[in-house]
């Protein structure tokens, strides 16, 4: 099918009022196209604006995340040093302790060697004490039984005379 044109070419010219409502209708279909295109151009610059912000919002955002990992890796390095530290103190305290516990273990042995020594010089010569008494007791007894002993054989000897 042939197209045909919506003009006749014998057509009458149209009335001057058909011209200028024509030329309004273009005049507003060119304004309304050029709304259009500035309304599309100002979404756009909206959208690259919106696009801008949204990268500088995600490189803030960032910024900000390394900042905070930063801070925590600090604190986090701090607490390992202080815990460290305190271990040591720990370490050094228990040390201390210990060598003040064999210090005290030292002297006690100490102290209970001299005690035994002591002890044992005690009881060597009370020992030797008692030996020493027993020993004269012994002899006073054994004087004793052999005075009795010749006063019983006087006694005997005067009363048979």
């Amino acid at each position: 099918m042939a197209e045909t044109p919506s003009t006749p070419l014998n057509a009458p010219e149209p009335h001057w009022s058909i011209i200028y409502l024509r030329e309004d209708l273009q005049d507003l279909r060119q304004d309304t196209r050029q709304q259009f295109d500035k309304v599309h151009l100002e979404m756009q610059q909206q959208r690259q604006e919106n696009q801008q912000q949204r990268q500088e919002n995600q490189q803030q955002f960032q910024d900000m995340r390394q900042e905070n990992q930063q801070q925590f890796q600090g604190i986090r390095q701090e607490n390992q040093q202080q815990r460290q530290e305190n271990q040591q103190q720990f370490q050094d305290m228990r040390q201390e302790n210990q060598q003040q516990f064999q210090e005290l273990y030292r002297r006690t042995d100490a102290n209970n060697d001299r005690i035994a020594q002591v002890e044992t010089s005690l009881t060597k010569r009370m020992d030797e004490k008692f030996e020493h008494y027993s020993k004269r007791h012994d002899t006073q007894f054994t004087w004793l039984i052999a005075t009795m002993v010749s006063l019983t054989g006087m006694l005997a000897g005067l009363i048979k005379f």
